[in-house]
C-alpha cells in the first residue's frame, strides 16, 4: 500500500497496512584539515599559527567547505629581566589572537528539498473506504547554504604574584558572527512558511575574569577559585529583515503571542520576551468606556497598555520588548578547606540581571487552567480588588510584563565535607592504602526572587532564541550522599 517507491525500505511506516511498521535512516559526513605551527624565541616570544579546513555534508553543493584561520602571540614577560628586577611577579604573560571557527549545528538534509510524509485518519487521503498516506514537499532547497562563521579577538593578561599564591586571568574578547543559519519567513504564496539561510550577523563582547589564590597553607589550608564573566551580546543585522519571531510557546492559550513570544531585532539581544504590558483589571463598565482602549473587554478581564496612545490597544502596535533572559553578568566562588584529615569543599555560582518568562504562572495564576491557590484571589463583584483576572473562559490572555520577572540567583550548587582516615590505625595498614568517608549535599540552596521552582530554567531546550522560559519546568533534586574510598 505504498503511494510510490521513492522512500524504499527507509520509511516503511508510509504504508497504508493497518499495523504499519516505522523506519528512517539518516547520515552525514564532516571531514577536517588540519595544519598548525608553534613558534618560540627565548622562550619569551611565542607565536602559535593554524589554519582548518572543514567539509560538511548538511551544507548546500555548493559550499560544502569552510576554511578557519587562526594566529596567537604571547610576550612572557616575567622572563625580562626589568620585569625579574622588580621580584613581585612569579608569572606575568601578555597574550593576543584572532581566529575564525565555523558552527555546523543544523539537522541533516537541512540544505535540500525534503518529501515529507502524512498518514493517519486526520492526515491522509481517503478513497472509497480507505486511507492512504500522503508525500508532499516539505521545505524549500537552498544549495548555498553553508557554515556559520564567528571571528573573534582576545587579548589576555595571566599573573601571578606572592610567590603564585595569588594568580589571575583578565581576558577581553570581541566576537563577531556573520552568516548566521536562521529560518527566514517567506511569503506563503510559496507554500511554505520559512527557509533556512545564511542572513545577517551578531556581536559578543565582553570581559573575563579568573582568580585563584591560596590563603593559608600548613596544618591548615584554604584555597579559593573565584571566576565571573560579563558578556553583552548585540543582533547586528538580520540580512535586510528588520525583525524575525521565535520563541513558540505551546499553544494558543497565549495567542496572538503563542509564537512571537521571543522577537529578534537589530540592536536587541538574542531572546528578548516580547509583548504586551500588563495594567492591572478592568474593574467596572465604565471604567472600560471611559479609556476606550478595550472596548469588547468586561470587568474582570485584563487590562493591556496603549503603547502607542493611538486610542486602542492591539498587539501589532502596542508590543514591545519586555525583558533579557541574558544576564549583565554570571559567577562561580569555589572554597576548599583542610585541617589535618578533614576536606571541606564549597562550590556556589549564579547570574545577575537575567530575567525569565514565567509562563507556567499566566496558566496557573491568570487563565485558571491549573489548580492554583491564586486562583482563590480572582477578581469578581464579592472581591473586586481581586489580584487575578475572572474566571471567564473568554478573558483575553497574552504575554505581557507581570510574566516577566527578575531572574537573578545564587546557587549553593554543592558542599562535601570528607576525612581521610589514618591508614595505619585499620588491620595495621597491611589491607588499605587509603580510606576516606565523605558526605555532600548538591541543590543545597538558592537565593532568588524568582516566583517559579528554579529561575535556571530553559523549557524550551537549547535554542539559543528560546531560552529563559518556564513552562513547568521540573525543578532540580537535592541530592544527599554519603560515600567510602578504599585503596588497596
Amino acid at each position: 500500500g505504498f503511494p510510490m517507491d521513492i522512500f524504499q525500505y527507509y520509511n516503511l511506516g508510509l504504508g497504508s497496512s493497518v499495523q504499519a511498521p516505522g523506519s528512517s535512516k539518516t547520515e552525514w559526513t564532516l571531514v577536517s584539515y588540519l595544519g598548525r605551527v608553534n613558534y618560540s624565541l627565548l622562550n619569551k616570544y611565542l607565536v602559535t599559527a593554524s589554519i582548518r579546513t572543514d567539509g560538511d555534508s548538511k551544507f548546500g553543493k555548493n559550499n560544502k567547505y569552510g576554511v578557519f584561520p587562526s594566529v596567537s602571540l604571547a610576550w612572557q614577560l616575567a622572563e625580562e629581566s626589568f620585569i625579574k628586577n622588580m621580584e613581585v611577579f612569579s608569572q606575568l604573560k601578555l597574550r593576543a589572537s584572532y581566529g575564525k571557527t565555523g558552527n555546523e549545528a543544523i539537522g541533516v538534509y537541512r540544505s535540500l528539498s525534503l518529501l515529507g510524509t502524512s498518514y493517519g485518519t486526520r492526515s491522509s487521503y481517503i478513497y472509497g473506504t480507505t486511507n492512504y498516506p500522503i508525500a508532499f514537499p516539505q521545505n524549500i532547497a537552498n544549495p548555498d547554504l553553508s557554515w556559520e562563521k564567528t571571528g573573534e579577538f582576545n587579548i589576555g593578561l595571566d599573573m601571578g604574584i606572592f610567590k603564585d599564591r595569588l594568580n589571575m586571568t583578565l581576558d577581553y574578547y570581541y566576537k563577531k558572527t556573520t552568516d548566521l543559519l536562521l529560518n527566514v519567513p517567506v511569503p506563503n504564496q510559496t507554500g511554505f512558511g520559512s527557509v533556512l539561510q545564511n542572513t545577517g550577523a551578531m556581536l559578543n563582547k565582553g570581559v573575563e575574569i579568573g582568580i585563584n589564590s591560596t590563603n593559608f597553607e600548613g596544618k591548615f589550608s584554604w584555597n579559593t577559585n573565584f571566576n565571573i564573566s560579563f558578556n553583552k551580546n548585540t543582533i547586528l543585522s538580520l540580512g535586510g529583515a528588520p525583525y524575525i519571531y521565535s520563541g513558540w510557546v505551546g499553544g494558543g492559550n497565549v495567542a496572538p503571542h503563542d509564537k512571537n513570544t521571543a522577537r529578534l531585532q537589530p540592536g536587541h539581544s538574542v531572546g528578548e520576551f516580547y509583548g504586551s504590558i500588563y495594567e492591572g483589571i478592568w474593574q467596572t463598565q465604565e471604567e472600560i468606556i471611559k479609556v476606550g482602549t478595550m472596548p469588547s473587554a468586561k470587568p474582570g478581564d485584563i487590562r493591556y497598555k496603549d503603547v502607542n496612545n493611538d486610542g486602542k490597544y492591539d498587539t501589532e502596535n502596542d508590543d514591545v520588548f519586555l525583558g533579557n533572559p541574558n544576564p549583565d553578568f554570571s559567577f562561580g566562588f569555589t572554597n576548599d578547606f583542610t585541617y589535618n584529615n578533614w576536606n571541606l569543599h564549597v562550590f556556589m555560582y549564579g547570574s545577575y540581571g537575567n530575567s525569565v518568562l514565567n509562563l507556567a504562572a499566566q496558566q496557573l495564576a491568570l487563565d485558571g487552567l491549573g489548580p492554583s491557590a491564586k486562583r482563590l484571589d480572582m477578581w469578581s463583584s464579592t472581591n473586586p480588588k481581586g489580584a487575578y483576572p475572572s474566571a471567564r473562559v473568554s478573558n483575553p490572555q497574552r504575554v505581557s510584563s507581570i510574566l516577566v520577572e527578575d531572574g537573578s540567583f545564587l546557587r549553593i550548587q554543592n558542599i562535601s565535607l570528607g576525612y581521610n582516615l589514618p591508614v595505619k590505625g585499620l588491620l595495621n595498614g597491611n589491607i588499605f592504602r587509603s580510606a576516606r568517608l565523605g558526605i555532600g549535599v548538591d541543590n543545597l540552596a538558592i537565593f532568588t526572587k524568582y516566583t517559579g521552582y528554579d529561575p535556571e530554567v530553559n523549557a524550551y531546550g537549547n535554542s539559543n532564541a528560546s531560552k529563559g522560559m518556564d513552562r513547568f519546568g521540573y525543578p532540580p533534586s537535592r541530592i544527599f550522599s554519603f560515600n567510602v574510598a578504599l585503596g588497596f
